[in-house]
């Protein structure tokens, strides 16, 4: 009520109008994000709440807006709204083929996953690790070589060889028995 117009102390000789008028209010409109204010304002009662574009944060989606109403109410009204953390996904491929896959929070310390082995074969080790999950997948790659040691004198003979794996081209030559065996393609792993 914005109150009365001129009221006389006491009553004149003709007949008097006493006018007052209502005006409307204004209420706090409040957004909280994990419960700080992030944004606020005063609308007056009856207006239209327009909801706000949410707030973003690397490595988090905001779970959305509590309820809000269509109109400003007659009070004050607080809307809020937290933020959840993200996975990513964490790839470790071995010669291009997926050797594991895990979901890793954003910001959490990534430990290298143990070196694969294989017999007759060198792990080349991983290629370059984050400290911490990055707000993004992440592919981590790694090879084998072949183990040649002891090779290179034995693959320079002639004839029939030992027992054993030797590397000539690119495959892996099994002698056994004086038998040799070719595996098929490049070299097996």
């Amino acid at each position: 009520f914005s109150g009365w117009s001129e009221i006389p102390a006491t009553m004149p000789a003709k007949d008097v109008t006493i006018e007052g008028t209502f005006s409307i209010n204004s209420y706090k409109l409040t957004y909280l994000v994990d419960g700080e204010e992030y944004q606020s304002s005063t609308l007056k009662y009856g207006d239209a709440i327009i909801p706000i574009n949410e707030p973003t944060k690397e490595g988090y989606t905001l779970s959305g807006w509590s309820e809000i109403p269509a109109t400003m109410p007659a009070k004050d009204v607080t809307i809020e709204g937290t933020f959840s953390i993200n996975s990513y996904k964490l790839t470790y491929l071995v010669d291009g083929e997926e050797y594991k896959t895990t979901e890793v929070e954003y910001g959490s310390p990534i430990t290298p996953e143990q070196e694969p082995m294989m017999e007759g074969f060198i792990f080349s080790g991983w290629s370059e690790i984050p400290e911490t999950m990055p707000a993004h997948d992440v592919t981590i790659e790694g090879s084998f070589t072949p183990d040649t040691t002891g090779f290179a004198e034995l693959n320079a003979a002639n004839g029939v060889k030992p027992n054993g794996k030797y590397i000539e081209g690119n495959k892996v030559v099994i002698w056994q028995n004086g038998t040799k065996f070719f595996t098929s393609g490049t070299i097996a792993r």
